[in-house]
């Protein structure tokens, strides 16, 4: 009995000790639970949302009272405005819009919108199997864009999704068209994945830009295990990324009236597919601020194939050499003068391998004695080389952004089994260049010029362990990096300091799915799926942060703040099981 009584003892003095010194363990019971039938991968809350286009002055009182963006007062019916939480959920549910309610220390969310029923099938999309992943509102233009992962874009002008009144507006759209026989108002779907190989994972908005068109960018992915190459440039062996951008032709709402506004015409659409250099297929995160884009995650490690396509089991030696026949059987290694040193004891067809704090693309189009033409993907014949690939007949050397690709034509020569320098790139030995190989993590900036959309590399910042998200925030000319590492917690580091200083917030399992910063709060909220959500205050002039909360949700993907008009403070999560409230 004494033995039980003591490790009880024990036991709470153990925890309770952890509690004071650990602040990274959560209690705060869930305030408020919106179940789903599929997983909540993002929400957007929209606070005090108006629209002008909708004309309350003229109903009459009950229409009035009944019609959520109108009130009556003082015998006149008036515009109101309302708090809105989007929801982009998996399968089942589709996209959801509530109004939010609260009196006192209460929440209640009113569905005023939902459907599931509005993806394209067609040769790309074969099932309706919504997987919404992101979303985007545009205050400017009161659009709303949304993410449909592996098949499509939808864009949809929101006044058109809620109007809820009982004028005349909901029985024009049906008129001409712009509302389904189910009185669903349907996004609009904008199409750039041209065959199934190809599909987005990503799409941002710059949001500083204001008063500017609409430019939504979107990550485009290539897996080479599915079909075709398509747009990606050839060869490409081994499955790859590229940036794409939407330009939206915006006139004022309703320009061309109603019928305009009911089917979404009034958004013209330019796209272009390959408006970057290549980046590997597990870029987990992109951002774009200030006309920068941070990508995390955008190379991976070197990829050998035999001439049957195979990939070759190749090592890296991470030290000093001047000779590849000094290495070991079938290893690697990367001079910082750009001589890649091998000794392989297998034929090669293909290799490719990126290299980190140099821009080869910039070096080769400004330096580089043979000729080649194109903004972001140029083939150059072996024999432009120093090194053994200067022999091969009919092998060729790509260059896109900070990516090698060297291969060789059906009826090309082969990389024989030997040892030394395969190919010598003679870049700038000053760059401290590294190639990326198992170990290296990193994430890049690229700067992005919305007059001739192009993008063109600025900068690489390795991190401790690979990088799950970025976020970036402009404070008087100082440009803020947050990283969101895999199994690292997140980093913050000032751009343009050499050398970045990085605070560490997070415990060392802690894996960022999402960093979300309100400025207007001050407050910062770090996702970190099954360990809940972080919050700090963060004033955006440091890079250090003060921790308030760690909130215990069930696996979250994304947080957001919202403040109710009496002055309480909630905290939205997506999760795998749908929407939580918390209340700070």
């Amino acid at each position: 009995m004494y033995t039980r009584l003591l490790f009880l003892v024990l036991c709470i003095i153990q925890f309770s000790c952890d509690k004071q010194s650990n602040p990274f363990i959560g209690d705060d019971p869930v305030f408020y639970l919106e179940n789903m039938t599929g997983e909540s991968r993002d929400v957007l809350v929209l606070e005090d949302i108006s629209f002008d286009v909708f004309t309350c002055n003229d109903l009459e009182e009950q229409v009035c009272i009944d019609d959520l963006w109108c009130g009556w007062d003082n015998d006149a019916c008036i515009n109101v405005t309302n708090d809105l939480l989007i929801v982009a959920n998996q399968y089942e549910e589709g996209l959801i819009i509530y109004d939010i309610n609260t009196s006192d220390e209460d929440i209640e969310l009113n569905e005023i919108y939902h459907n599931n029923n509005f993806e394209v099938l067609d040769g790309n999309s074969l099932e309706n199997d919504l997987e919404l992943r992101h979303l985007i509102y545009s205050e400017e233009y009161q659009m709303l864009y949304i993410l449909d992962k592996f098949e499509y874009i939808y864009n949809a002008w929101l006044p058109g999704l809620l109007e809820q009144s009982t004028q005349s507006y909901n029985d024009i759209c049906y008129d001409f068209g712009g509302i389904n026989s189910d009185g669903i108002w349907d996004p609009a779907p904008t199409s750039v994945f041209s065959n199934e190989s190809l599909h987005s994972t990503h799409i941002v908005m710059d949001e500083s830009n204001t008063g500017s068109l609409d430019e939504v960018l979107f990550l485009l992915k290539y897996n080479s295990d599915i079909s075709s190459e398509s747009v990606i440039p050839n060869p490409s062996q081994t499955s790859c990324s590229q940036m794409g951008v939407y330009s939206f032709d915006l006139p004022p709402v309703l320009n061309d009236g109603y019928h305009a506004a009911c089917n979404a015409e009034f958004v013209s659409t330019i796209y272009s597919t390959s408006i970057s250099p290549l980046f590997d297929y597990r870029v987990s995160d992109v951002y774009l601020n200030n006309n920068k884009i941070f990508l995390s995650n955008p190379y991976d490690s070197f990829v050998f194939k035999d001439s049957f396509g195979n990939d070759l089991d190749i090592n890296y030696y991470d030290g000093t050499i001047e000779d590849g026949c000094g290495l070991s059987k079938n290893t690697i290694a990367f001079s910082s003068k750009g001589e890649l040193f091998y000794n392989l004891d297998s034929e090669v067809s293909y290799f490719e391998f990126n290299v980190i704090n140099t821009d080869l693309l910039g070096y080769f189009t400004n330096n580089f004695s043979c000729d080649g033409i194109s903004d972001y993907f140029i083939e150059y014949p072996s024999d432009c080389f120093e090194g053994f690939i200067n022999n091969q007949n009919d092998f060729s050397v790509s260059i896109s952004g900070n990516k090698v690709m060297g291969y060789t034509s059906p009826s090309g020569e082969n990389i024989v089994a030997q040892c030394g320098t395969l190919i010598d790139l003679e870049i700038n030995s000053d760059d401290l260049a590294q190639i990326v190989h198992d170990g290296i993590y990193s994430f890049s900036i690229y700067e992005y010029n919305p007059l001739n959309e192009l993008i063109l590399f600025s900068d690489d910042v390795q991190t401790v362990s690979k990088v799950s998200s970025i976020y970036s925030y402009n404070n008087s000319g100082d440009t803020y990096i947050l990283a969101g590492l895999i199994d690292g917690g997140c980093y913050i580091t000032l751009l343009g300091q050499g050398s970045p200083t990085m605070t560490k917030l997070g415990g060392d399992s802690f894996t960022v799915n999402d960093i979300y910063y309100d400025d207007d709060n001050n407050m910062l909220f770090l996702s970190c799926g099954s360990d809940g959500v972080l919050v700090y205050e963060w004033i955006a002039n440091s890079t250090s942060a003060s921790f308030i909360n760690h909130i215990i949700s069930s696996h979250a993907y994304t947080a957001r703040l919202y403040i109710s008009d009496e002055d309480h403070y909630y905290v939205v999560v997506a999760t795998k099981y749908g929407v939580e409230i918390y209340k700070l």
